[in-house]
Order: C-alpha cells, then sequence, then structure tokens
C-alpha cells in the first residue's frame, strides 16, 4: 500500500534563505520580520495526499494558497521533493519566476508567466507521488527572491 504524506515548508530568501519546518499546516518561515506562507486547501499537513494528486489518480498538481509574501519580493518560485524516494531526494515539482502578487496557485495548473522545470520524472510541470513502495514524505517549499 502506497501511503503518501504532505508537509509545507516555506523558505524565505532576502539575501539568505532561512527555512523551517513545524508541525501545522501553516508553516512559516521568516527573515527581517517577513513572514511567507504555503498551505493547500487540498489536504492537510501530515495528512494524507488524495490519490488524484498522484500518478495512482489523475496526476493532477494541487491547489495551493500563498499569503504574506514579503513587499520586498520580486519573484517567488516554489519547488515540491519527496527526501524519502530510494535514489535519494526526487523532485516532483518546480516553478519559477511566480508573480509575488500571487495568492493562489489553482487545481492542475501554473501561474502566468510562470516557467516550470524538469522534474526527475523527467517531464516538465507537476509529476505526483509515485512512490515504488512505503510511506513518502512530499515538501512544498516556497522561496521569495529579493
Amino acid at each position: 500500500m502506497k501511503i503518501y504524506r504532505i508537509a509545507f515548508v516555506v523558505a524565505l530568501q532576502l539575501l539568505a534563505i532561512c527555512a523551517a519546518r513545524f508541525g501545522n499546516c501553516e508553516t512559516q518561515a521568516s527573515a527581517g520580520g517577513k513572514a511567507i506562507k504555503i498551505t493547500s486547501p487540498s489536504f492537510q499537513e501530515g495528512g494524507n495526499i488524495p490519490s488524484k494528486f498522484t500518478c495512482d489518480g489523475a496526476n493532477s498538481s494541487p491547489a495551493l494558497r500563498i499569503e504574506q509574501t514579503p513587499p520586498s519580493a520580486k519573484s517567488l518560485a516554489l519547488i515540491m521533493d519527496d527526501p524519502d524516494a530510494p535514489g535519494g531526494l526526487f523532485t516532483h515539482w518546480l516553478i519559477w519566476n511566480i508573480d509575488p502578487q500571487t495568492k493562489e496557485i489553482a487545481e492542475s495548473s501554473a501561474p502566468a508567466k510562470a516557467i516550470q522545470g524538469t522534474n526527475n520524472f523527467p517531464n516538465v510541470g507537476y509529476g505526483g507521488p509515485c512512490p515504488p513502495s512505503g510511506t513518502h514524505r512530499y515538501f512544498f517549499k516556497i522561496f521569495a527572491l529579493d
């Protein structure tokens, strides 16, 4: 049985990267008194990822919410990865050049004008969880770039 677990990790880069992981759904990190948060209405942190967002389902990217982007941010970047992959860290989704005014990323989409990179499948765009066995954790990391 495959089990997909979700965690939100937020990193804020304003000259340096600060990263943190907390036990609640509204994970946040801060630098210079500013905070940025990433959450999803599709699942809770620490819970299972619904199959529609995995290779066993529609392989759709989940809806995400971004809050409290620092005013000095010029761009956002998003990385989804699996640290439990047999070969080491496995990247499922890379997006950069996200407008810092973005508050939501709709399900099965990427923000306008954002660039999606090649994941480790290797395909461009989102590649949902698809572990060969066991329980894996999946981290969504958001970066505010100056």
